[in-house]
């Protein structure tokens, strides 16, 4: 209910700052945009479209609004378009992680595993403290069939959550799966290491 009354809050909020801002081009398009995450949130995708449309007409160089745009693609289950903004996002920002991040899990929605995983791995080299990268990662590499290495994220995950107990168990997990490499076993046991050590 709160929560409700929130966006209801910040719809009126946005609809005013627009009403009032005839001499600001810059606040209209703040407002627009207010209006078009509210949109998005409550899956008014037309309405939501047609103002990211608009704030994009005056920002077209803005990373974050083709960002938005390429999120309701992807809740509207058109991959195809979502990744076309992601991608256009990323050529004006390569820093635009968050971009990135939605990138990789609309490239998992197509079925495009492995090209998901490297955005995955990459965020995780900028982020890694960032828990539900790992988490990702982990689901995606169990599901092709990359078991030790799924442990091994999955172990990462837990351990960012301060579920040590747990971190453990799948890197114990990871160790024991066939098809983990030499380099991530080596991984696995270092990390093994530590943890069994911070635990003295």
């Amino acid at each position: 209910l709160s929560k409700t009354r929130t966006a209801a809050q910040l719809v009126d909020r946005y609809s005013r700052i627009l009403e009032n801002a005839a001499k600001s081009n810059r606040q209209k398009a703040f407002a627009r945009y207010g209006l078009a995450l509210s949109s998005l949130e409550d899956a008014r995708y037309d309405e939501a479209r047609s103002l990211f449309e608009k704030v994009q007409r005056d920002f077209p160089e803005n990373s974050y609004v083709l960002t938005d745009m390429g999120r309701l693609y992807h809740e509207k289950k058109e991959y195809s378009k979502a990744l076309s903004f992601f991608d256009r996002a990323l050529a004006l920002d390569r820093s635009n992680l968050y971009a990135a991040f939605l990138r990789a899990g609309t490239l998992a929605s197509m079925g495009k595993t492995n090209e998901a995983l490297t955005v995955y791995k990459d965020l995780m080299a900028d982020l890694p403290d960032v828990a539900d990268l790992f988490y990702r990662a982990g689901i995606l590499s169990a599901a092709t069939n990359n078991k030790g290495q799924g442990f091994y994220y999955l172990s990462r995950f837990a351990a960012l959550q301060g579920r040590k107990k747990e971190a453990l168990s799948y890197l114990e997990r990871a160790l024991m799966q066939h098809d983990i490499s030499v380099s991530m076993k080596k991984k696995v046991k270092s990390e093994r290491k530590k943890m069994r050590e911070l635990d003295k």
